[in-house]
């Protein structure tokens, strides 16, 4: 088992690194950037198109991770490449270069802290947010709240406490769920930001894989007005308009019951895992801390997940 494991690390990590190379961090082609809470658009002179700039910290290993995970499991997240210290140093000072589209945005790239650090590169996507009125269009659909749910699942993985509020105590962020329409013209849910939220406390950590458990509950027993899916709804209305209905919030329960089904089938949360280490360690990442108390909290969701049903 461990030979086969190993095995299939290395098969993901190829077809991770095919990815990532579309990504070129090479000098000398940015032409433009506009930069936005620290983000960078960066328009490639070669064709390559725009790509997104965002200057590393000690959370990126995780939003790697987690751009790993939802990419496992069929939700659409932009490929990110992580940048060694001599790419993203090579990378900066051609950026720094450059005109800015926002005046003053490139001031954060010559701060003395970023000087030996290093950054990512990831696919920029085109489309729109929750938040957005033109929102309303999209979550008519049940595909697309069907692929909402499977976002909420795979974030109730990673406690990702930064986008839905399906079992989280808030009241969402609509800004890291993007709309776009494929070249067909089918709608569909992209996600940014990934973040894994780790709880060290044995007392909080039974807690959330309670509420873990109560959301699957929910969703498997398809309650239109349960506590979980009501938040949703409502989140949903303010951030767009529109109010998706009973039939919309079982839409979206049947996105959340299938990608738990999944990951309880896959059991892919070791694997991306290291994935992801073997990837910050063989780029020398600065500061890589993949803690080994944070991989047992998600083996014990990624439990939680397959025995709610």
């Amino acid at each position: 088992r461990e030979r086969e494991m190993k095995r299939e690390r290395k098969v993901n990590r190829n077809r991770n690194e095919r990815k990532e190379k579309a990504l070129r961090p090479t000098p000398c082609l940015a032409l433009a950037a506009a930069g936005s809470l620290g983000v960078y658009l960066v328009n490639l002179q070669d064709g390559g198109g725009v790509v997104v700039y965002k200057p590393g910290s000690t959370a990126t290993p995780y939003e790697y991770f987690c751009s790993l995970v939802l990419g496992s499991l069929h939700i659409g997240c932009p490929v990110m490449r992580p940048l060694s210290e001599a790419e993203n140093k090579a990378f900066v000072s051609e950026l720094i270069k450059l005109p800015f589209t926002e005046e003053g945005a490139g001031a954060a790239l010559t701060n003395p802290r970023l000087k030996n650090s290093s950054g990512t590169l990831s696919s920029f996507v085109q489309g729109i947010t929750l938040n957005n009125p033109a929102a309303a269009d999209f979550v008519k659909e049940d595909s697309v709240l069907e692929e909402l749910g499977a976002v909420i699942a795979a974030d109730m993985l990673v406690n990702n406490v930064d986008r839905t509020n399906y079992i989280w105590s808030h009241l969402g962020n609509g800004n890291n769920i993007m709309f776009f329409r494929d070249s067909s013209g089918a709608p569909h849910v992209t996600t940014i930001d990934s973040a894994f939220t780790p709880i060290k406390a044995t007392e909080g950590a039974d807690a959330y894989v309670k509420k873990v458990q109560e959301g699957i509950a929910e969703a498997a027993k398809a309650v239109s007005d349960g506590p979980c899916i009501t938040k949703v709804r409502d989140y949903i209305k303010t951030a767009c308009g529109y109010d998706i209905g009973a039939a919309g919030c079982a839409a979206v329960h049947r996105g959340i019951v299938r990608t738990a089904a999944q990951i309880r089938a896959d059991k892919n949360i070791s694997r991306q895992w290291g994935v992801a280490q073997d990837k910050m360690l063989s780029i020398s990442w600065p500061g890589t801390d993949m803690a080994v108390d944070d991989l047992e909290f998600l083996l014990r969701v990624e439990e939680a997940l397959g025995k709610a049903f």
